[in-house]
């Protein structure tokens, strides 16, 4: 069933109306099989918003046994790295109007927008995402709206390919900020 699943390369459903802002928005999960980060590029035009995948990435959870928040957080990692590398080949094409780092841990976000003595582990992978983020751009999300659950637990590829929240995002996505 995977041979049956397309992506648009243009990162622009054929316009017909002036772009008026452009966003990045990156969600990160994890399960103790895999995490996985992915990236949704979302555009307000005068016809109204939309929102389509870009990039994911995932991985599998290593061999050694690590607790949920401890993967949620190496989801949080491989989101900043992506959304940075995305934003970096975007920059000459692109303006964008904001970032946002969606998780549904709480853990993992209290580990990285506080200043703790936190474990090695813990203290490692924070810096290399405040070196990658700032603290305004994460927000949390509910476990049910996050389009890298499918990611970190994996999905046959029929179930997949008719995934709304996989190729759209959660459909709060294209909705005014403030909501």
């Amino acid at each position: 069933k995977i041979k049956e699943i397309s992506a648009s390369r243009c990162i622009y459903d054929s316009p017909k109306h002036e772009v008026l802002e452009c966003s990045l928005h990156g969600f990160g999960d994890a399960s103790n099989n895999a995490y996985c980060a992915v990236v949704y590029f979302v555009c307000r035009m005068q016809d109204g918003t939309h929102a389509r995948l870009l990039t994911s990435r995932s991985r599998v959870a290593p061999l050694k046994a690590l607790t949920i928040p401890q993967l949620e957080l190496m989801s949080a990692r491989i989101l900043a790295q992506l959304l940075s590398t995305v934003k970096k080949a975007l920059e000459a094409q692109v303006t964008l109007s904001g970032t946002r780092y969606w998780l549904d841990s709480k853990t993992a976000i209290c580990w990285i927008q506080n200043r703790g003595e936190w474990k090695q582990f813990v203290r490692h992978r924070v810096n290399e995402i405040l070196k990658l983020t700032s603290k305004e751009e994460r927000r949390h999300c509910p476990g049910e709206d996050n389009p890298a659950d499918i990611g970190s637990r994996g999905a046959m590829g029929s179930k997949l390919n008719a995934s709304e929240l996989w190729w759209k995002g959660p459909p709060w996505l294209c909705e005014e900020e403030s909501k």
